[in-house]
């Protein structure tokens, strides 16, 4: 079991570093009009991001409340306006439903306080995550 773990937490290290030199590359160096809105949004995303990697330290050292408190607040994340990027696409709400899914199933797992158990469900809530941009990167709208 401590051979998955590990390579459950490889593999999310690397999707996580991924999804920064992405984000990184995205950035734009000069704000244009009309693109504040999807900066803010950009930022916005980064949190989430910062909420995974705190999952991630608390599944490395065994704290359970850290991931717990992480879970919170990538939850009330996705109840911010910036979260839905397109409202009117139905593909996209039941992504996003996916994902409020996997984060409820990952804070249950982390009741039982089993690594394993927790593992798993943070690698499912990662792909949600990575199939939710593949979609919105492959309808063209920008984060």
């Amino acid at each position: 079991m401590n051979r998955l773990l590990i390579i459950l937490c490889s593999v999310t290290l690397l999707v996580t570093c991924l999804a920064m030199t992405w984000q990184q590359e995205e950035s734009p160096g000069v704000v244009l009009p009309g693109d504040s809105q999807r900066i803010a949004r950009r930022d916005f995303m980064r949190s989430k991001l910062m909420y995974s990697q705190l999952i991630l330290e608390g599944l490395t050292t065994h704290n359970f409340d850290m991931i717990n408190e992480a879970i919170s607040n990538m939850k009330m994340v996705t109840e911010g306006e910036l979260w839905v990027a397109v409202d009117d696409d139905p593909e996209y709400l039941e992504l996003t439903a996916d994902f409020r899914k996997a984060a409820t199933r990952l804070q249950e797992a982390v009741d039982t306080k089993s690594v394993d158990g927790t593992a798993m469900r943070f690698y499912q809530l990662n792909t949600t995550c990575i199939d939710c941009h593949q979609y919105i990167r492959g309808r063209g709208y920008k984060l």
